[in-house]
């Protein structure tokens, strides 16, 4: 069952188009009027009595084929369009060569844009057809003239916007780097499939609004060599199972969360609260004694266990006591959030990989503690692929402290380091970002997780998200179902949020509270 959308890079794409001409017949010109009518459809649903005003920039490979087929449309449609051809004729594709002949024998001017060139008012509809797919240089000479002068026209001239074909041009479509100058677009029309660099930052920002146009290029077209990125959307949802409506709390699983320390209550508070609320039958809080009248107060269905650290061995001995218990009873356990690095919470990550044998997710302090000990690191090889699956959830500087680089070299390999560290640990890894990234030992490829905006960016979110996933881990089969699911409704419930109460006044508990809208969907 594939509830994922496929998200493919230059390359994956060019063979996808490639095999509809060569294997189904479709023509590169049939495809190119498709994809022109499409643009076109989409500039009339636009243009507006105050917008009327189209203004065309092409390259010269098919993504300006493209933009070139679309100025004949409109012009058989009534419209006029002013037409910016860039670049040298020797460097044109074959299809530009047809589209810029068709335009010529319909009469129609093209003009060579220079720093002189004069717009009149606007507000303008500009057609970003200068690069597409295959854009992997430096943004140089009259082609970084044009981007800059459309992004300030963009900028000064009201109620303009900018539509780019297929991708917008500078965005690197395999990672989501963007040129100096890159065009900043309103609404992004890509054909088939979305593309990885639109999905990533910075390119979605560049790209706008993304909308997919189908052009008569299909799934069919892999030919059975699948695409390796897919993104989460609603679909997913679909894998939650229904409630057996004779189950009782045993049924739904029981959690156990160590959350929290002497210094820090809130984040065993919402870990165990969003996980009952999430759908665990039962939930046990491990947490230090500071927080035992917190966790009664706030959370009387939770059963809790408190230990203290004051007074040395006999302490140690009766926490082990206490895990040991919890991970007998446990069908998922969660460790890490708010522990901070002591000794003792050290001993509570170490017992728990080395006695516990169900799901377990792995999360703040606990990665903390696993970056800088090889005993940790070591305990959690041994078990890739064996009898427990475990998720880790660094956010990216934890990831950079696993992995061993800088937060610099992780955002721009965000990609590749995150399937290498599930590899190489045998788990499923979601690396926290502006888009997540999930990856799993049991799969190949990984997935990208578009729901969520920066109003999540506050302290406490990645406590809900642990809550969440322990939950799930009780009710799914497989780390990558529980951890698509749970980012899934994370990012879904934080833009639910953002819809209601908007990014600056968004708080962790906000995203508990709307679980349960996600799940009601």
């Amino acid at each position: 069952m594939n509830l994922l959308r496929y998200a493919l890079s230059a390359k994956e794409m060019q063979v996808c188009d490639r095999n509809t001409r060569e294997y189904f017949g479709l023509s590169s010109l049939v495809l190119m009027e498709r994809a022109a009518l499409k643009i076109c459809d989409r500039i009339e649903e636009l243009l507006s009595e105050d917008m009327r005003k189209i203004v065309i920039f092409a390259g010269r490979g098919n993504n300006g084929a493209d933009a070139l087929a679309c100025a004949r449309i409109l012009h058989e449609r009534g419209y006029q369009a002013r037409i910016f051809l860039l670049g040298e004729e020797t460097k044109s594709s074959e299809e530009c060569k047809i589209q810029k002949k068709i335009l010529e024998r319909y009469r129609l001017s093209i003009e060579n844009y220079s720093k002189e060139t004069e717009w009149g008012e606007g507000p303008f509809l500009i057609l970003d057809g200068i690069f597409g797919i295959g854009f992997n240089r430096k943004m140089e000479g009259i082609y970084a003239q044009a981007v800059r002068e459309i992004n300030r026209l963009r900028k000064q001239e009201p109620h303009t916007r900018v539509l780019s074909i297929d991708i917008a041009s500078g965005i690197h479509a395999d990672n989501g780097q963007v040129s100096d100058p890159c065009v900043r677009a309103d609404i992004t029309l890509t054909f088939a499939f979305a593309k990885i660099g639109q999905l990533l930052y910075p390119g979605a920002e560049y790209t706008g609004k993304l909308e997919i146009a189908d052009i008569g290029i299909t799934a069919a077209s892999f030919l059975g060599v699948m695409p390796q990125a897919s993104y989460l959307t609603e679909s997913v949802l679909e894998l939650l199972p229904e409630r057996s409506p004779s189950g009782n709390k045993g049924t739904f699983g029981k959690c156990v969360i160590i959350a929290g320390s002497d210094k820090i209550s809130g984040a065993a508070l919402l870990c165990a609260e969003t996980c009952y609320r999430s759908g665990a039958g039962m939930v046990k809080v491990i947490t230090s004694k500071e927080n035992k009248e917190a966790v009664q107060t706030s959370l009387p269905e939770a059963l809790s266990d408190f230990y203290s650290l004051t007074d040395g061995i006999r302490c140690y001995e009766e926490l082990d006591l206490i895990l040991d218990e919890a991970f007998e009873w446990a069908t998922s356990l969660v460790i890490g959030p708010g522990i901070g690095t002591s000794r003792g919470a050290y001993r509570m990550v170490l017992r728990a990989l080395t006695k516990y044998t169900g799901p377990l997710i792995l999360d703040a302090d606990a990665l903390t503690m696993i970056a800088s000990s090889d005993e940790l690191k070591d305990l959690l090889l041994q078990y890739q692929g064996g009898r427990r699956w475990v998720i880790l959830t660094p956010h990216v500087k934890e990831f950079a402290s696993l992995y061993g680089t800088s937060v610099a070299d992780v955002k721009e390999h965000l990609v590749p380091y995150t399937i290498e560290l599930a590899k190489k640990y045998g788990v499923c890894v979601i690396c926290k970002d502006a888009r997540s990234i999930i990856a799993s030992y049991e799969l190949p490829g990984y997935a990208i997780n578009v729901s969520g905006n920066c109003g999540m960016a506050t302290a406490g979110s990645g406590d809900v998200l642990a809550g969440l996933l322990g939950a799930l881990a009780c009710l799914l089969p497989s780390p990558y179902r529980t951890a698509a699911v749970g980012a899934y409704i994370h990012g879904k419930a934080g833009d639910l949020a953002k819809k209601e109460l908007g990014e600056y006044y968004m708080l962790a508990g906000d995203l508990m509270k709307r679980i349960q809208k996600v799940l009601s969907e």
